[in-house]
Protein backbone atom coordinates (compact mmCIF):
# COMPACT_ATOMS: atom_id res chain seq x y z
CA UNK A 1 0.00 0.00 0.00
CA UNK A 2 2.82 2.41 0.81
CA UNK A 3 4.38 1.64 -2.57
CA UNK A 4 1.24 2.74 -4.43
CA UNK A 5 1.15 5.96 -2.44
CA UNK A 6 4.76 6.76 -3.31
CA UNK A 7 4.19 6.06 -7.01
CA UNK A 8 1.17 8.37 -6.98
CA UNK A 9 3.23 11.18 -5.50
CA UNK A 10 6.11 10.54 -7.91
CA UNK A 11 3.78 10.92 -10.89
CA UNK A 12 2.66 14.34 -9.63
CA UNK A 13 6.29 15.45 -9.47
CA UNK A 14 6.46 15.74 -13.28
CA UNK A 15 3.84 18.49 -13.46
CA UNK A 16 5.19 20.37 -10.47
CA UNK A 17 8.77 20.30 -11.75
CA UNK A 18 7.81 21.49 -15.21
CA UNK A 19 5.54 24.27 -13.98
CA UNK A 20 8.29 25.66 -11.75
CA UNK A 21 11.20 25.15 -14.12
CA UNK A 22 10.17 27.26 -17.09
CA UNK A 23 10.22 31.09 -17.08
CA UNK A 24 6.90 32.93 -17.11
CA UNK A 25 7.27 34.14 -20.72
CA UNK A 26 7.48 30.67 -22.23
CA UNK A 27 5.79 28.52 -19.58
CA UNK A 28 2.60 27.67 -21.50
CA UNK A 29 4.41 26.73 -24.72
CA UNK A 30 7.09 24.79 -22.86
CA UNK A 31 4.49 22.91 -20.82
CA UNK A 32 2.66 22.02 -24.04
CA UNK A 33 5.82 20.63 -25.62
CA UNK A 34 6.85 18.75 -22.47
CA UNK A 35 3.44 17.16 -21.87
CA UNK A 36 3.08 16.27 -25.57
CA UNK A 37 6.52 14.64 -25.47
CA UNK A 38 5.54 12.70 -22.35
CA UNK A 39 2.35 11.42 -23.98
CA UNK A 40 4.24 10.52 -27.16
CA UNK A 41 6.84 8.61 -25.15
CA UNK A 42 4.09 6.79 -23.23
CA UNK A 43 2.47 5.81 -26.52
CA UNK A 44 5.75 4.54 -27.98
CA UNK A 45 6.48 2.47 -24.88
CA UNK A 46 2.98 0.99 -24.71
CA UNK A 47 3.02 0.08 -28.42
CA UNK A 48 6.59 -1.23 -28.61
CA UNK A 49 6.62 -3.33 -25.45
CA UNK A 50 4.36 -6.15 -26.74
CA UNK A 51 6.18 -6.24 -30.10
CA UNK A 52 9.62 -6.53 -28.49
CA UNK A 53 8.34 -8.98 -25.87
CA UNK A 54 7.01 -11.36 -28.54
CA UNK A 55 10.06 -11.09 -30.83
CA UNK A 56 12.24 -14.10 -31.59
CA UNK A 57 15.37 -12.25 -30.43
CA UNK A 58 13.83 -11.63 -27.02
CA UNK A 59 12.69 -15.22 -26.58
CA UNK A 60 16.07 -16.70 -27.53
CA UNK A 61 18.65 -18.06 -25.14
CA UNK A 62 20.60 -14.79 -24.96
CA UNK A 63 17.87 -12.49 -23.62
CA UNK A 64 15.45 -15.05 -22.18
CA UNK A 65 12.60 -12.50 -22.08
CA UNK A 66 14.52 -9.54 -20.65
CA UNK A 67 15.27 -7.49 -23.80
CA UNK A 68 12.50 -4.86 -23.40
CA UNK A 69 13.52 -4.24 -19.80
CA UNK A 70 17.15 -3.85 -20.87
CA UNK A 71 16.18 -1.35 -23.59
CA UNK A 72 14.06 0.72 -21.21
CA UNK A 73 16.82 0.61 -18.57
CA UNK A 74 19.24 2.14 -21.07
CA UNK A 75 16.75 4.96 -21.73
CA UNK A 76 16.31 5.54 -17.99
CA UNK A 77 20.08 5.80 -17.48
CA UNK A 78 20.32 8.31 -20.34
CA UNK A 79 17.46 10.34 -18.85
CA UNK A 80 19.14 10.31 -15.43
CA UNK A 81 22.40 11.63 -16.91
CA UNK A 82 20.64 14.37 -18.90
CA UNK A 83 18.59 15.36 -15.84
CA UNK A 84 21.67 15.53 -13.63
CA UNK A 85 23.62 17.63 -16.14
CA UNK A 86 20.96 19.99 -17.52
CA UNK A 87 18.05 20.35 -15.06
CA UNK A 88 18.77 22.95 -12.35
CA UNK A 89 17.95 22.55 -8.67
CA UNK A 90 14.87 24.68 -8.00
CA UNK A 91 14.34 23.98 -4.31
CA UNK A 92 13.99 27.23 -2.39
CA UNK A 93 14.24 29.44 -5.48
CA UNK A 94 11.64 31.92 -6.66
CA UNK A 95 10.30 31.89 -10.20
CA UNK A 96 12.30 35.03 -10.93
CA UNK A 97 15.56 33.37 -9.83
CA UNK A 98 14.84 30.40 -12.06
CA UNK A 99 14.04 32.74 -14.95
CA UNK A 100 17.35 34.55 -14.39
CA UNK A 101 19.14 31.19 -14.49
CA UNK A 102 17.70 30.38 -17.92
CA UNK A 103 18.36 33.97 -19.15
CA UNK A 104 15.16 34.14 -21.16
Amino acid sequence: MKFKKRIKHASMLFGVLLSKMFPNKIRSAAMFVAVAAQWAANYVVSQSFPVVMDSDINNGATWNGSLPYFIFTIFIVIIMIVTYKFIPEIKGKSLEEIEAFWKV
